[in-house]
């Protein structure tokens, strides 16, 4: 027996012991006035909850509902994602060492930067202090290279 003719019977079985309670209730020999009517109240909020469960029932059991079929996709769908987010994981993996190793290249060429800023500063004043240096400095001056171009 299946799930879905446990619950019919069960259902149904409730169903039966709440009419018999109503009809049971309906004799005022048997209970008090006030038990009557709390008893009733509680008999018709049973009926209410048995309504929506045969309605559930119903659309467990409707032709068009595949449950275990559509069980079954969802779980290959989660498959499927889990294994993508699996690949995802090992790029981001992947993609973060490489951002580390060109951060330290980044560092290193701006360490070298920094190294042959520092060495030009001191050739220029190397360069300074020999006494033709500012005779080719005027010579080379953009006037200079102007008036005495060379004819091509």
């Amino acid at each position: 027996m299946g799930w879905v003719s446990f619950l019919e019977d069960t259902l149904e079985k409730i169903q039966e012991n709440i009419q018999l309670a109503k009809a049971a209730l309906r004799n005022p020999d048997e209970f008090a006035d006030v038990h009557r009517r709390e008893s009733l109240k509680a008999l018709n909020d049973a009926q209410a909850i048995l309504v929506q469960a045969w309605n559930h029932l119903e659309l467990a059991t409707a032709p068009e509902m595949n449950l275990a079929h559509e069980n079954e996709q969802l779980k290959a769908t989660i498959g499927k994602l889990e294994h993508q987010l699996r690949i995802s994981q090992g790029n981001a993996e992947k993609a973060s060492h490489e951002a580390a190793n060109h951060l330290a290249e980044l560092r290193d060429k701006k360490l070298e930067l920094a190294d042959l800023k520092k060495r030009y500063r001191k050739l220029d004043k190397d360069f300074a202090k020999i006494p033709f240096a500012s005779a080719v400095d005027a010579f080379c001056s953009p006037g200079m290279m102007k008036k005495h171009k060379p004819d091509g």
